[in-house]
Order: C-alpha cells, then sequence, then structure tokens
C-alpha cells in the first residue's frame, strides 16, 4: 500500500451532513425527539457547505491564484458575487443581489448567525397566556406557559425564527436554497460545477508526481453514492 496525500472536499461532507439531519427531522416527526434538533444543525451544515464549495471554486478555477489567496477573507456572499468574474470571463453577469435565489441565501447565512453566534441580553417578544402555567418539579412555584415568537418567520425562505418550532421541511429548503445557488453559480462558470466535480477528491502520491480525481465515497467510512 502506498502513501498518498487526500484533499478532502469539505463541501461533500458538509453538504451531505445536512441532507442526513433532514432525513432525521423528518423521521422523528412523531418520535420522542423534538425534529428542530436536527434541523438546526442541517440549516448550519449548509451554510457550512455554501462556503467550502464557493472556496474551491475560487482555488481551482480561479484564472489568477493571488486574487483567490486575497479572496480568503471575505464574507461567503462577497466571494459568491465575485467568483463568476474571477474564474468566468469579463463578459460575466453578477447575481442579482435583489432577486432569488440570492434574496434567500443571503437570509440563509442570517439564520445560520442567528443560530451559531448567539447574542447575550437580547430579549425577545412573547406572551404568557392568561391561566396557563407550569411547575417545576421539587418546586412550589408555578410559572407562566411561555410563547415565544410563535408564527414568526424569517421574510424570503419563511423559516421560523422560533428555533423549537423547526421541522423536516425548512431543513429542506436551507438544502433547496443552496441548490438554486449552486445552478446558478454552474450556469456562470460554462456547467464546470457538474455531479462528478462536486463529488470528487484530489488524490497525490507521496512523491508529487501523480495526481488524480477519484470520487470521494472511495474514502472509506464516507458517504456512499453521488450527491445527486
Amino acid at each position: 500500500m502506498s502513501d498518498v496525500g487526500i484533499e478532502l472536499n469539505f463541501f461533500y461532507m458538509h453538504y451531505n451532513d445536512a441532507r442526513k439531519f433532514a432525513e432525521w427531522a423528518a423521521s422523528q416527526h412523531e418520535g420522542d425527539v423534538n425534529p428542530s434538533i436536527y434541523v438546526r444543525h442541517a440549516i448550519i451544515s449548509t451554510v457550512f457547505a455554501s462556503e467550502a464549495l464557493i472556496n474551491r471554486v475560487l482555488s481551482e478555477f480561479s484564472a489568477d491564484p493571488v486574487v483567490a489567496e486575497a479572496l480568503e477573507k471575505a464574507s461567503i456572499l462577497d466571494k459568491w458575487c465575485i467568483a463568476p468574474f474571477v474564474c468566468g470571463d469579463a463578459a460575466q453577469t453578477a447575481f442579482d443581489r435583489g432577486a432569488e435565489p440570492f434574496q434567500s441565501f443571503k437570509e440563509l447565512i442570517q439564520i445560520r448567525n442567528w443560530l451559531a453566534h448567539p447574542k447575550v441580553e437580547i430579549f425577545l417578544k412573547g406572551k404568557a397566556p392568561p391561566n396557563s402555567t407550569i411547575s417545576i418539579s421539587g418546586k412550589p412555584e408555578e410559572y407562566p406557559w411561555l410563547e415565544i415568537l410563535k408564527g414568526e418567520s424569517w421574510r424570503q425562505s419563511r423559516i421560523p425564527k422560533n428555533p423549537f418550532e423547526l421541522d423536516h421541511t425548512h431543513a429542506t429548503a436551507a438544502l433547496s436554497i443552496l441548490d438554486k445557488m449552486i445552478l446558478e453559480l454552474s450556469g456562470r462558470l460554462s456547467g464546470r460545477l457538474t455531479d462528478d466535480w462536486l463529488n470528487e477528491i484530489t488524490v497525490r502520491d507521496a512523491e508529487g508526481t501523480r495526481t488524480y480525481k477519484a470520487p470521494v465515497y472511495t474514502i472509506w467510512g464516507g458517504y456512499g453514492g453521488s450527491r445527486s
């Protein structure tokens, strides 16, 4: 067995993590586990996948490696907007920031930040229904049952703001947003974002004399099959 270097495909990993979380959320809709547990992780993994993908696009397709390196600290949104120009040609049109799917993609990143970067002393509007109380075992006090953010959702995606209202449809919605962004970006890059490209890794021998592409699921223990 010879030694090789493997460039991991983190897009593949995070995207399929999100799909698996969505499946688990769907299977728990009548179970004893709140499906929102899985949906929150599906949304976060979807945004991770979007960043891993655009970093790979810039690294592999940018006409100038210096430009790709300079964009390393840019925001996810800026990278997606710039990629068609540094990886395509000068005649490329930009993403329409005021239209779909970009608006929902922007919101998806806001939702990820809402979940992953919580701030302290942020008070949300809630309701304490009259004559509705709960008691905590071992304590004499009774507390009002609170309804927080009931029915409120993000404007574009309609994903609930209450993290405990999330269900498998919202995980699917997040993945659908990324799928649409990938389709649009692929069109701006002459179709280079094929399923084969999205699902492959780069392998290099120890001496660096031979490099080849292989399906990412050839790595033992990873997800099997293709993304589609």
